[in-house]
């Protein structure tokens, strides 16, 4: 990898300005992605929690099934 030689300050300034021009529009979309990421997250239906509710409700509800009742 190359190392960057800077001979004054302005240059500082220039090369600080390009990297903020090129991560601006990333950092852009990063947010973004990850706003509608979260967004998913918290409000999407928990598909595994209904799944062990639906299980859970079944197995209590064979339970009470006439057919399975001992007498």
């Amino acid at each position: 990898m190359k190392t960057l030689k800077i001979n004054s300050e302005k240059d500082l300034y220039v090369a600080a300005f390009k990297l903020l021009n090129i991560l601006g529009p990333v950092a852009g979309v990063l947010i973004i992605i990850g706003t509608v990421a979260l967004g998913y997250v918290q409000t999407h239906p928990r598909i595994y929690q209904l799944r062990t509710f639906s299980r859970k409700a079944i197995a209590h509800l064979s339970s009470q099934s006439p057919l399975h009742q001992s007498n």
